[in-house]
């Protein structure tokens, strides 16, 4: 998730409008959970990293992990989508964290242990709070943010219910219950404050996206301009 601070008039509407369709490619990118391959393996040497395979259109973020952690994930991240022997990428692997990296992570071929394609599901909400959005508002042009948050809030609402779902078969039970409970509760508190948005600067949009967020466990980043996106 992402969310944006600005105006959707004059220079910075044609900036939100590029950040939101840089958003939007993100659908086409997948990831997948990798064990760090084994010391005697070609390859090793990494502690942790991202890989990346296939094209800038079709992107696959091969994300290696430690064995502990590996082992804890679901069946299917760990066994659908198996590959044997080494996948050739032109794609560099860096690490996930440069200070805390000690040692380079090897350039060579991504080796993925195993694991499921996640889904990138990628949301942007938007609000401009400055003098020129007040103008904007005064004079109708905010429908460029409006569309922008109703497609996201659409897309928000379609993971909801796959997130429901998986709750009830994967932990069913009170906890489950009402964790999805809440998470209705945020997606529906963050559609009135949408509708609210329409006419005058409404924040909540940005605070009551970002805590559905955290229900959800998504990543989300907020920036000034769409140059420095976060998702």
């Amino acid at each position: 998730m992402a969310t944006s601070l600005l105006s959707t008039i004059g220079h910075e509407r044609g900036m939100l409008e590029d950040y939101y369709v840089g958003i939007r490619e993100l659908s086409t990118t997948r990831i997948r959970v990798a064990e760090v391959p084994n010391a005697g393996d070609a390859g090793a040497g990494a502690n942790a990293g991202v890989a990346f395979e296939g094209t800038p259109d079709r992107l696959v973020a091969v994300v290696y992990v430690p064995a502990a952690v590996f082992a804890k994930l679901t069946p299917r991240l760990r066994e659908v989508g198996r590959q044997a022997g080494a996948v050739e990428s032109p794609w560099r692997k860096v690490p996930t964290d440069k200070a805390r990296s000690s040692r380079p992570l090897s350039c060579g071929p991504a080796r993925a242990q195993g694991g499921g394609l996640i889904t990138v599901r990628p949301v942007l909400f938007s609000q401009g709070i400055n003098e020129q959005q007040t103008y904007a508002n005064a004079i109708g042009e905010s429908s460029v943010q409006d569309w922008i948050n109703w497609e996201s809030l659409l897309l928000l609402r379609a993971y909801c219910q796959d997130f429901k779902a998986f709750l009830s078969t994967a932990a069913p039970g009170k906890a489950s219950a009402a964790k999805a409970d809440l998470v209705d509760g945020a997606v529906n508190s963050l559609a009135a404050s949408i509708v609210s948005a329409r006419r005058n600067k409404n924040t909540d949009v940005l605070t009551l996206g970002e805590k559905a967020a955290r229900l959800y466990g998504c990543a989300r980043g907020a920036r000034r301009a769409p140059r420095s996106p976060g998702c």
